[in-house]
């Protein structure tokens, strides 16, 4: 069984387990407790069971991944310790993409997407760089399309696979430990900046280097977002705002799958040096679904299976038939662009969208 497999058939349990669940509820004390259920309740869950854990386990990944390839040194690294670097990349890289739905609050206020997911990689001003003599020990001045995940991929992959090291040369792997070193303090600021108690050393490191992390309001994003919206407001934000569930939806179907697919061009294709864009997509799709039903189904299904049950069996059925949908384009992506099944799977997207601001019209017309 591939990872790809293995990871497809986690999650459509997970899915499968979050609807027995919920159906569950229906009966018991438990149904009780959904019934209780608010919507300030609903973005509270959310807020400390999904964003804030995603983000705790990103900033231990991606510093865990920057480690690792720190201590990488040529031409004495090893094929397997490159191996290794590549498995923690990947680790680290999968957390990110199931933070995607919750780009609202500290990763657009420090527009940290912009700069450490930038795509497809600009391949010509990397050559450039490499063939220069200048410096590379930091970021700064370097345009977006060198900086991030995809520059790193670019480095240490070939062809979904870790790169032989032999054809890794001392000024790619420096570039590369230099891309990492900033992706993890970005990564740093989105956990602090939605944790006032966060790990100190990561603050010490963040102010070292003149990163902010607090809300305008000077606290952490929780507090700012649990005060200064209402519970409409924020439910609002987290379903169709630009930066949250419906905006990612519409981003994996016009933009993921979009662009390469009316292109017909390769060159729009995220993470294709790896292999991993459906795996990409996949955990895209379990970040809107984290938040739609929270850590213990304690989110906006159950909220709505007390109040509008036909528009969660319309949200549940709109997730099914994206999952299905993706899983039916053939790997690697980066091969099969072309094929018919990636429409499908942008209907499936574009559904899943309207379906998500339904849900939200909803909640703007009922206050709870």
């Amino acid at each position: 069984m591939t990872q790809h497999h293995f990871k497809y058939i986690a999650f459509t349990f997970f899915l499968l387990c979050t609807t027995l669940f919920s159906c569950s509820d229906k009966n018991g004390d438990d149904g009780d407790k959904t019934q209780r259920l608010t919507l300030q309740q609903v973005v509270e869950n959310d807020i400390d069971g999904i964003i804030r854990e995603r983000y705790k386990v990103l900033a231990t990944s991606t510093d865990a991944f920057y480690k690792a390839l720190s201590a990488l040194e040529t031409p004495a690294m090893t094929q397997e310790q490159l191996n290794q670097v590549c498995r923690l990349f990947l680790k680290a890289r999968g957390t990110y993409e199931k933070s995607e739905a919750f780009f609202f609050g500290a990763n657009a206020h420090f527009s940290v997407d912009s700069d450490i997911n930038s795509w497809p990689l600009d391949r010509l001003r990397y050559q450039q760089l490499m063939e220069s003599n200048d410096p590379l020990d930091r970021t700064e001045g370097w345009p977006s399309g060198i900086v991030g995940w995809h520059g790193i991929e670019y480095v240490i992959f070939r062809d979904g696979k870790p790169r032989p090291t032999d054809d890794i040369k001392p000024r790619e792997l420096k570039y590369a430990k230099t891309l990492a070193s900033n992706l993890r303090l970005r990564c740093f600021q989105l956990h602090c900046g939605w944790n006032a108690d966060a790990d100190p050393r990561y603050k010490t490191e963040l102010d070292a280097a003149s990163l902010p992390y607090q809300s305008p309001e000077g606290t952490d994003y929780r507090s700012y977002m649990l005060t200064v919206y209402t519970p409409q407001r924020a439910a609002q934000v987290i379903l169709t705002g630009d930066k949250g569930m419906m905006g990612l939806a519409d981003e994996m179907a016009r933009t993921k799958f979009g662009e390469p697919f009316e292109h017909q061009d390769a060159d729009y294709i995220e993470s294709p040096y790896s292999h991993t864009s459906l795996e990409d997509l996949r955990d895209n799709l379990q970040s809107i679904s984290n938040l739609w039903y929270g850590s213990r189904n304690d989110a906006f299904d159950a909220w709505f299976k007390t109040r509008n049950p036909a528009i969660a069996k319309a949200v549940e059925e709109a997730f099914n038939k994206a999952l299905q949908a993706i899983n039916s384009v053939p790997e690697p992506f980066v091969k099969h662009y072309n094929d018919a099944a990636v429409k499908q799977a942008i209907e499936a997207l574009e559904n899943l969208g309207k379906q998500l601001e339904q849900a939200n019209d909803f909640i703007q017309k009922h206050n709870d």
